[in-house]
């Protein structure tokens, strides 16, 4: 199992190119990114961001490179 930090900006980060937004209010469930222009469903933007985090912590070689230089990712294997 892998823990990743309850803190981490799951729904806020554009799971495209990575700009985190400031605010996104819990009642906002689709967002455009500012950077990308890019569409986001909140959940399933989570999801992707929550998968590409676990999965940085298997295999570090991901667009993200080492977890230790992603700001706002903590991660830990279980």
């Amino acid at each position: 199992m892998i823990k990743i930090d309850r803190y981490f900006p799951s729904s806020k980060r554009c799971s495209n190119c990575s700009y985190v937004v400031e605010k996104l209010p819990l009642n906002i469930r689709e967002w455009d990114c500012q950077s990308c222009d890019i569409h986001h469903d909140r959940d399933i933007n989570a999801a992707i961001n929550i998968l590409a985090a676990g999965l940085l912590v298997l295999a570090p070689v991901t667009h993200w490179g080492n977890p230790r230089d992603c700001p706002g990712l903590s991660v830990e294997r279980l």
